[in-house]
């Protein structure tokens, strides 16, 4: 799979490379993606157990449209399906909608989201099948030239196909400030608090997180992020999550029309629970070709 998957991206890198460099159209916008991803430690077994990797391929197509002549607002949406080399997993289509407004000194972005067959592990962290409606939206406000103060909210909703009473809603909010001073080194700290409602009440938790992102753009064709984020799960049985993850990511514009992308995390779960601890990574490559 992952060999078709890496001729695929390089007959869409070379025949972007040849291909007229303009910017995109500024009323349409499209695009196609490609990912090759890789998952360590999938099912999020504990230490000392058999652990299993996945890989899978994803694919996009979206496009964008401007909804005015003097501010910088679009509507977007993209439809997408995820394909997994793992005969327990299904493949996953999902849809996503939303308006989007880049301004200065306000900017926001709404959207809604379907994903049906997703992998779910929010509950207990135990792999199982989920149809998943998200709800989410951002605010920012640049208070002087340099300061970005944001808020955000999201609902989710999970049908869960395999275990019975474990279907949930999930309700969370957050702040966060961001230093915008310079396009080498931007900080951004920020804090999120949710709950899972669950079926089965002694798996609903109680979620709070505490982050700090780098951002920097060195050039004009690359963007660097990188992200430190501390969160922590009560559940109403009793036990205890600290849940510790850092992702990094670069992207680079190859031409005005296509961009590589580059992504890691890794994630290490504490729980009070004997036996129980684990650690997960994602690995992903992707190009996008935008028209």
């Amino acid at each position: 799979m992952f060999r078709f998957a890496f001729a695929w991206i390089l007959v869409l890198a070379a025949t972007s490379a040849f291909a007229q460099k303009t910017d995109p159209d500024p009323l349409w916008q499209f695009w196609v993606k490609g990912q090759a991803q890789h998952f360590a430690n999938f099912f999020q077994r504990a230490e000392g157990q058999a652990q299993d990797d996945v890989q899978a391929l994803y694919g996009e197509v979206g496009a964008s449209v401007a909804l005015s002549r003097t501010a910088p607002l679009r509507a977007y949406g993209n439809v997408n399906v995820v394909q997994y080399n793992e005969s327990e997993l299904s493949t996953s289509p999902g849809v996503r909608v939303g308006i989007r407004l880049d301004g200065r000194p306000h900017a926001f972005d709404v959207r809604a989201e379907q994903l049906i067959d997703r992998p779910s592990f929010d509950i207990g962290d135990e792999f199982d099948r989920a149809d998943i409606t998200n709800l989410a939206g951002e605010y920012s406000y640049r208070v002087t030239r340099d300061w970005q103060v944001s808020v955000e909210g999201e609902y989710q909703k999970q049908d869960i196909e395999i275990t019975n009473l474990r279907d949930n809603d999930f309700l969370s909010a957050g702040v966060g400030v961001r230093w915008r001073g310079s396009r080498l080194l931007s900080p951004e700290i920020g804090y999120r608090s949710g709950r899972r409602e669950v079926g089965d009440d002694t798996l609903s938790y109680d979620q709070d997180e505490m982050y700090l992102q780098i951002r920097s753009a060195p050039a004009p064709e690359l963007y660097i992020s990188a992200r430190y984020r501390d969160r922590g799960r009560e559940y109403t049985s009793g036990r205890e999550d600290d849940r510790r993850q850092i992702t990094a990511s670069v992207d680079w514009s190859m031409t005005p029309t296509l961009i590589w992308s580059f992504y890691g995390s890794h994630e290490t779960v504490k729980i009070n629970r004997a036996g129980r601890d684990f650690d997960t990574a994602l690995y992903i490559v992707g190009i996008t070709k935008r028209f």
